[in-house]
């Protein structure tokens, strides 16, 4: 409503272009897409290039991938528990955002001496610094972290339209006084083993839809719908304590290059999930951001702290320090 029922907005300061993006319309994968578009546009503008964009206009943006891969016998095994939910009071006027900027090179030779990939990495990290800040260890409910899986990659498929599901990655912490982080990414790495197959996948995008299927819901009033999936995301949002996203490298045309220092992507945090982390990665630079909606900042220093134990170099940029 703010922005005219318009679903993204482009704005800019200095030399920095922001484009923000409502999920509705795509995830990070094809909103990146857009920003590539958007740049590579002023730069012609900018400095009189030619223009030679090529548009994959073959990408077909209208079929429904989910119903092409969605199976109606496929279920999600055990039923969802509870996970812990992070403390405090969510704030719409607070935007605590800190970007962590390492080597790419440098990350991948530490995965590769645990024999891990970098997303199981951060997610460990991730998970050690929520434990050992924010987490009530006399707590009942484990730590849980949602990870976005993009689709086109598994299918082999093309669109810019949203192609997405997750899984959740618990973490084993709890009822543990006191836990190792080389324990934590063990367990981490097991939980990806098991989660990430095809036909894990198959059965999220299964849980995904059954909802979106069912002819009751289909046939209800607008009104009765929205308080419906209002109710629905946030029972959804109660299974998971915060969000882990690798959007992945973001790759620009070799001539456009020279023209762009980083690209740095980010999720807001919402009422349930008031922390969330967001990666990717342009050239050598791997950009972490931890996003809240909150005044504690002790997880954002837990976070800093163990990422310094085995990275020389750290570059990090916030709009509070």
């Amino acid at each position: 409503k703010k922005n005219n029922d318009y679903l993204f907005k482009v704005t800019y300061y200095k030399n920095k272009i922001n484009l923000d993006v409502f999920h509705v319309l795509t995830d990070g994968v094809g909103a990146s897409v857009l920003l590539k578009a958007l740049i590579y546009n002023y730069f012609i503008i900018k400095y009189k290039l030619p223009n030679d964009i090529k548009y994959e206009n073959e990408i077909n943006n209208y079929q429904d991938q989910y119903l092409k891969y969605y199976n109606p016998k496929l279920k999600e095994i055990g039923k969802p528990k509870k996970a812990y939910q992070i403390p405090g009071i969510p704030n719409k006027k607070i935007n605590n955002t800190y970007h962590y900027i390492v080597s790419v090179k440098e990350l991948k030779n530490i995965c590769k001496r645990h024999s891990v990939t970098i997303t199981e990495y951060l997610t460990a990290v991730y998970i050690y610094a929520l434990y050992n800040s924010i987490y009530n260890k006399k707590s009942k409910k484990e730590i849980v972290v949602a990870i976005p899986i993009n689709l086109r990659k598994v299918f082999n498929e093309e669109t810019t339209a949203n192609f997405f599901t997750y899984m959740k990655i618990n973490s084993n912490v709890c009822g543990k006084e006191k836990i190792t982080f080389n324990e934590i990414l063990e367990y981490t790495k097991g939980e990806f083993y098991v989660k990430l197959t095809e036909d894990k996948i198959k059965e999220y995008i299964s849980r995904d839809m059954k909802i979106g299927m069912n002819v009751p819901i289909r046939l209800a009033p607008l009104f009765i719908k929205k308080l419906f999936i209002k109710y629905l995301g946030f029972s959804v949002k109660r299974v998971m304590t915060t969000m882990l996203s690798n959007i992945g490298p973001i790759d620009i045309e070799e001539k456009y290059k020279k023209y762009i220092d980083n690209i740095i992507v980010l999720v807001m945090p919402n009422n349930e999930q008031k922390i969330k982390c967001t990666i990717c990665s342009y050239q050598d630079k791997l950009n972490i951001t931890l996003n809240s909606n909150i005044n504690d900042k002790d997880l954002q220093k837990c976070f800093l702290n163990q990422i310094k134990t085995n990275l020389k170099k750290i570059e990090v940029i916030s709009n509070k320090e």
